[in-house]
């Protein structure tokens, strides 16, 4: 199967695709298990009032046959919403599970069983099963406010006062999701953009950089969410288009907006649907659109077009002749 590597190219694509057909959006929801609250403080407390040995609280949410496991640390006892759980998942729309954090000082950690963990440059992540195939993908967190004041599901990424988010892939089990404040910024004190601004794709062990030092108090808590996305295509339909066989294909509403890990399970998907796909034309229409054109109603794709590669591709603006 052909990897997907376009995040660099999308100032390269103009909008000019392929018209495509609507379709209607179709509804489903996320299986999700909650672990047991197994958090308990210590007699012992630190200063900031959290508990070194006090239990992360866990979530377990299946994506086909991998299970992805999120765990958090407690926030410091000190800040609002003290009893609130450091993680909890609710099931969205189309095959999403919304996971909501709650990160101070320590990283949340995402773990794998019976697959393997791929992290973008767009800070988003593709879980594969054992054999390799997509079968999950997590879009790039994002910030909502400081715990228990922003709004409900308002994301404040890159805003004076907010921080950013890191995503590093520690090996191919494992990532975490840390807080990155600004150069200079006090601990609890953070301010930045959106998470995995990286230049490629992280490999396990990268250098995580940018969470600043712990300070005299407890950190400030905020509240992060991010979604795992399991179902990318709502239908496919072969038809007559552009003067030959054309494959409409309808991604997810999460899918257009999951960056590369959303690309990679769409394209999954896509092939696994309709074998025929499978060529490097398809390919690379899919990219162009996915970067190009995430929003029309369809992303056709033909397979009479000729492979003349991704950047030529999105110069024809996905339909090369």
């Amino acid at each position: 199967m052909l990897a997907l590597s376009a995040g660099a190219l999308a100032s390269a694509v103009l909008a000019g695709c392929t018209p495509g057909d609507g379709a209607a959006p179709s509804s489903g929801a996320a299986t999700t298990t909650l672990a047991d609250d197994t958090s308990a403080a210590d007699d012992d407390a630190t200063e900031s009032g959290r508990a070194d040995t006090a239990e992360p609280d866990v979530v377990r949410v299946p994506a086909g046959p991998v299970v992805v496991e999120i765990a958090a640390p407690p926030p410091p006892s000190t800040t609002p919403g003290e009893g609130d759980p450091a993680v909890a998942v609710s099931a969205g729309d189309e095959g999403t599970s919304d996971v909501r954090l709650v990160l101070a000082d320590a990283p949340a950690r995402i773990s794998v069983e019976d697959g393997s963990l791929v992290r973008h440059a767009d800070g988003t992540l593709t879980v594969l099963d054992d054999a390799g195939t997509s079968v999950g993908g997590l879009d790039a967190p994002r910030v909502l406010g400081a715990h228990d004041i922003a709004p409900h599901g308002a994301a404040v990424d890159g805003r004076p006062g907010s921080p950013g988010v890191q995503v590093v892939l520690v090996d191919a089990h494992h990532a975490e999701v840390t807080l990155v404040p600004a150069a200079g910024a006090p601990s609890g004190i953070t301010t930045g953009s959106a998470a995995g601004a990286d230049s490629a794709d992280s490999a396990p062990g990268d250098d995580a950089g940018g969470t600043g030092s712990a300070g005299d108090g407890p950190a400030a808590a905020w509240d992060v969410v991010v979604t795992l996305g399991t179902q990318a295509v709502r239908s496919t339909d072969w038809g007559d288009r552009e003067g030959g066989r054309s494959l409409a294909v309808d991604p997810t509403a999460w899918a257009r907006g999951a960056g590369q890990a959303g690309q990679e399970l769409v394209w999954a998907q896509v092939v696994a649907a309709e074998p025929e796909s499978d060529t490097p034309t398809m390919h690379d229409q899919l990219v162009c659109h996915a970067v190009g054109a995430p929003d029309k109603a369809t992303w056709n794709l033909e397979p009479w077009r000729p492979d003349v590669g991704l950047l030529a591709t999105m110069a024809a603006r996905c339909n090369p002749t």
